[in-house]
């Protein structure tokens, strides 16, 4: 009987959006952003940079003929404070960005180039501070 009321009560929680392990599991994820968003302002400009535009290309790009363009919106302003820099820092790393070939010359959008052997997957753990 006490079997039955347990199985029960998991059910409905389980079952119900609002319950306990929903909200517990829902504040987990948010935890692993905010971590990863930590371990982000830990690099240097460069990396974060590049990391903060791979990002707004997954989420928000439009990827066509093997480049990833970022929509206009998305100004440099915007990258900056989503990235934690100023907007003449990324001003000057996206002149080096262009120059290691993991932006295009575009001076109306972000155009991130996807075949560009500089992306944020191959960098190493080594560039993040202890």
């Amino acid at each position: 009987m006490e079997y039955s009321a347990k199985k029960l009560l998991i059910c409905s929680i389980i079952g119900m959006q609002e319950g306990w392990l929903y909200l517990y599991l829902n504040n987990r994820n948010h935890e692993n952003v905010l971590i990863e968003k930590c371990n982000l302002m830990r690099r240097n400009g460069e990396n974060r940079l590049k990391e903060s535009l791979e990002q707004l290309g997954d989420f928000f790009g439009i990827e066509k003929e093997g480049v990833l363009r970022i929509p206009k919106c998305f100004t440099r302003k915007i990258i900056a404070n989503y990235s934690n820099l100023s907007v003449r820092s990324v001003t000057h790393l996206c002149g080096r960005l262009i120059e290691s070939g993991f932006l295009a010359d575009n001076s109306k959008s972000f155009v991130l180039l996807k075949n560009s052997a500089n992306s944020c997957n191959e960098l190493s753990i080594g560039d993040t501070y202890p």
